[in-house]
């Protein structure tokens, strides 16, 4: 299996470690082997621009329609942009609005 991406929070009861790998199968199976509760989530990875206000400009796309649950930086994306990877609710609407974003 090959990690992808990584994000951990704590708090000081628990910790999330958030996960993208090329084997989903792989990497709940052994976080289970290794005694931890792990689940499957859907997300999504977005390219925007890596420059002042890319984030701003996609934000202002979701808003009042999309909720981000959560979002981190993963990997470089091609011509100058960044990958995130973004929790959205509700999904359907989000990829809807992404897709007549990227459109333009």
């Amino acid at each position: 299996m090959n990690l992808r991406a990584l994000s951990i929070a704590e708090t000081d009861r628990f910790g999330i470690a958030r996960l993208i790998t090329d084997s989903n199968e792989t990497a709940l199976a052994a976080l289970h082997e290794a005694g931890m509760t792990a689940a499957v989530t859907d997300v999504v990875g977005v390219e925007v621009p890596d420059r002042p206000g890319g984030l701003a400009h996609l934000l202002a796309v979701f808003d009042g329609v999309v909720s981000v649950e959560y979002m981190y930086a993963a990997f470089p994306g091609s011509g100058g942009r960044r990958v995130l990877i973004m929790k959205l609710t509700p999904v359907d609407v989000a990829l809807a609005e992404l897709e007549a974003l990227y459109q333009e």
